[in-house]
């Protein structure tokens, strides 16, 4: 849990809130996908339908940043 933390603290340094926070939904998914492992509960189509919700929407927010992300100028060398 701690080197999540630190990895959570590490996206929010480095980017927008707006960027890191529909990723956090993400322990959702995870949570969902261990209730069989280690409970034997059984998911309904309610969870899937979550699930499904959550990744298209990280995913979206992923792919819109890659693609208004500018590439950096390089400053010239000053060698």
């Amino acid at each position: 849990m701690a080197v999540a933390k630190t990895c959570f603290v590490n996206a929010m340094a480095r980017v927008g809130a707006s960027f890191v926070t529909p990723f956090s939904y993400g322990t959702l998914v995870f949570a969902a996908a261990y209730d069989p492992a280690f409970y034997g509960m059984r998911q309904d189509a309610i969870t899937y339908l979550g699930t499904a919700i959550i990744l298209t929407v990280a995913l979206r927010f992923a792919l819109r940043e890659a693609q208004l992300k500018k590439p950096v100028p390089r400053p010239p060398s000053s060698l």
